[in-house]
């Protein structure tokens, strides 16, 4: 059943189990914010073919994600040995769902109010 087997590839993609194992690059059970760092960056691409100022905001961008990362890293890191464990993993991933979530709903506001100012813009004041 090919409707079947698709499932289990979106199932696993979701599966903490999954994401500490893709996380995991010394396989020593628990994900390090560095190796969580480092999966942000292979998934970034580094900023391979940009230049100049899109080369800058990229690198920016970056930083301030790991900032994010690094906050809720520390928010999941309940017994605060500096790993996030199995039973931590959950609380980090749901975090991350949720600023990603976050960030999609804040551009489209950005977007919407970019567009407000433009039209705020052509009002005049004095000539009423």
């Amino acid at each position: 059943n090919a409707e079947g087997e698709e499932d289990e590839e979106e199932d696993e993609e979701d599966d903490p189990m999954t994401f500490m194992k893709e996380a995991d690059s010394n396989n020593d059970g628990k994900i390090s914010l560095l190796e969580l760092h480092n999966i942000v960056d292979d998934d970034a691409g580094n900023g391979e073919g940009l230049e100049g100022e899109e080369l800058a905001a990229f690198q920016k961008d970056a930083e301030v994600g790991k900032s994010l990362l690094a906050d809720m890293f520390a928010k999941a890191d309940v017994d605060k040995n500096s790993f996030i464990d199995a039973g931590e993993l959950p609380s980090l991933l749901q975090a991350m769902d949720a600023t990603d979530d976050g960030e999609e709903e804040e551009e489209a506001e950005e977007e919407e109010d970019g567009d407000e100012e433009e039209d705020g813009d052509e009002e005049e004041d004095g000539d009423e």
